[in-house]
């Protein structure tokens, strides 16, 4: 397997290991999530983001591609990190981008996330497919009569023209 390297690009005064990692920090501010860049390490993984929600954080790790998701899910696994986590892919389709890692029935587990729009404070969250659809804004989830469609192929192309490299 050949190993990918990022181009190091800067954005919002940080420095960052690769264009990705920056396009994704232009969506989290487009978006309104508050952000933080590699807060902290954990055994043998260290995140590439700490999103802060007011129901919680959630790591992120970002990767080249979605065929690296599963040694980057093997990698959160053994860090001994308990929480919710996601893995985010260098692109958007649609309203999904990746997978989270959310309790289920009692245990933590990786599946498909999307982003949706909650209906009750209009925030965009994250859902675990087969797992919460809880807003992460404002707690929401009876249900899902509060999730609402998004599509931010539009918001993704605005942020790679916010870090795309000037002469």
């Amino acid at each position: 397997m050949t190993e990918r390297k990022g181009i190091p690009t800067l954005y919002e005064g940080v420095l960052m290991r690769s264009r990705t990692e920056a396009r994704w920090a232009a969506l989290f501010d487009q978006i309104e999530w508050a952000w933080k860049y590699e807060p902290f390490d954990c055994l043998c993984w260290i995140p590439d983001f700490s999103i802060s929600f007011p129901a919680g954080d959630i790591l992120v790790e970002v990767k080249s591609t979605g065929e690296d998701f599963p040694s980057a899910t093997h990698k959160i696994d053994k860090s001994g990190f308990v929480g919710p986590a996601m893995v985010l892919a260098q692109d958007i389709t649609g309203q999904t981008a990746g997978r989270l890692l959310d309790q289920s029935g009692g245990h933590w587990s990786w599946c498909q996330m999307e982003f949706f729009r909650c209906l009750s404070c209009y925030s965009i969250s994250v859902l675990a497919y087969d797992g919460s659809w809880a807003c992460r804004a404002c707690g929401e989830g009876d249900g899902n009569s509060h999730v609402g469609h998004v599509d931010l192929s539009s918001e993704w192309a605005r942020a790679g023209n916010r870090v795309q490299w000037l002469p």
